[in-house]
């Protein structure tokens, strides 16, 4: 009898042991499921985020040359002389007008400051309004230069940043090729 009982043990054991290995066959093909999607999701995830820089990083520098490039079209006198051939014509001549008017103009400006001059001196109060007024001008044409400089040089730092940043990618060589920056 207990050879009946150990041989009943026995094959319950090898039953349990057959549904435990079948189990953990099923976790582990899931398991290898799971880890599969979620690799391939990675990649492509990875290679989305990949494309979507290459995208952006090509805007940047298309947008900083066509900046560029306006901007040295924007300031070539010369070219703009070829494009607009009429009006640099009659820009040059109001120029010329502009500058023979105030050089007629010269002598009646003179005896205006020798005027003011002479009410300076004659009226202390005016004198004073005067000197208080010019005062005002030079501060407030001190700040606005300040402001304007700051300005340009907040903006020429934050240019040098970004195109500091795109230095680190590849840059088109002058014959087209692309060579790595060092």
């Amino acid at each position: 009898m207990s050879e009946q009982r150990e041989e009943v043990a026995d094959r319950r054991v090898q039953q349990a042991r057959a549904q435990l290995t079948d189990r953990l066959e099923a976790l582990e093909r899931r398991i290898s499921g799971t880890v599969d999607s979620v690799t391939g999701a990675v990649r492509e995830t990875t290679e989305s985020v990949r494309q979507t820089v290459s995208r952006v990083t090509d805007d940047v520098g298309q947008f900083y040359q066509h900046s560029v490039e306006g901007v040295k079209h924007m300031i070539d006198i010369r070219q703009h002389v070829r494009d607009y051939p009429c009006q640099s014509v009659g820009l040059a001549a109001f120029a010329g007008y502009l500058a023979g008017s105030l050089g007629r103009q010269m002598p009646r400006m003179r005896s205006l400051a020798a005027n003011i001059g002479e009410l300076r001196s004659s009226n202390g109060f005016i004198g004073q309004l005067m000197d208080m007024a010019k005062a005002e001008v030079l501060k407030i044409g001190e700040t606005a230069i300040r402001s304007a400089s700051a300005a340009v040089r907040e903006n020429v730092q934050s240019f040098a940043e970004d195109f500091r940043l795109m230095g680190g990618e590849s840059r088109p060589h002058h014959n087209g090729v692309h060579a790595e920056s060092a």
